[in-house]
């Protein structure tokens, strides 16, 4: 267990199952391509970090904020459903999968979310403040009271979609 460690540059490609992080700091370290297995991050936060193509299998993120960080192609639906609460900031998050999570009152801010995939997920209370959501899939998503007032790009459909007071 880590807890309240500050890592620069560190490159955890190559990071090993059943890890816990309480408290730590991850500044321009790269997770690009990693096989993050069975790992916590409580209250943590990454900034400027890569998780391009990184694979999640059991993964909790718990309270944590990503700042600036390139996630391109991220499938998060292996994370650990009811644990993961995340906020993102200044993220490139293309081509990444959400399918079927809970991410009530999540914020998506200033985030590039190109092409990501929130089919069947709870969204509820979101905010998507300067997000581009160029042909980003929402379908049979809860997007009630989500804030998509400075958002562009994004194209909603009423009949398969929950958009009461969005």
């Amino acid at each position: 267990m880590k807890e309240d460690l500050k890592y620069k540059g560190v490159d955890f490609s190559d990071i090993e199952s059943d890890r816990e992080f309480y408290g730590c700091t991850f500044e321009e370290c790269s997770f690009a391509r990693a096989k993050l297995t069975n790992v916590l991050f409580s209250r943590c936060e990454f900034i400027r970090c890569d998780f391009s193509l990184c694979k999640i299998y059991g993964v909790s993120f718990q309270d944590v904020r990503f700042v600036g960080c390139k996630m391109l192609g991220v499938d998060f639906t292996g994370c650990k459903g009811l644990l993961s609460s995340f906020d993102f900031e200044k993220c490139l998050l293309q081509f990444s999968s959400f399918i079927g999570m809970k991410l009530k009152s999540c914020n998506f801010i200033d985030c590039n979310l190109e092409e990501a995939d929130f089919t069947e997920c709870n969204l509820a209370e979101a905010n998507f403040d300067c997000a581009v959501l160029n042909r980003t899939v929402f379908f049979h998503t809860n997007l009630e009271q989500a804030d998509f007032s400075t958002a562009i790009g994004y194209e909603i459909d009423p009949r398969h979609n929950s958009l009461r007071k969005a």
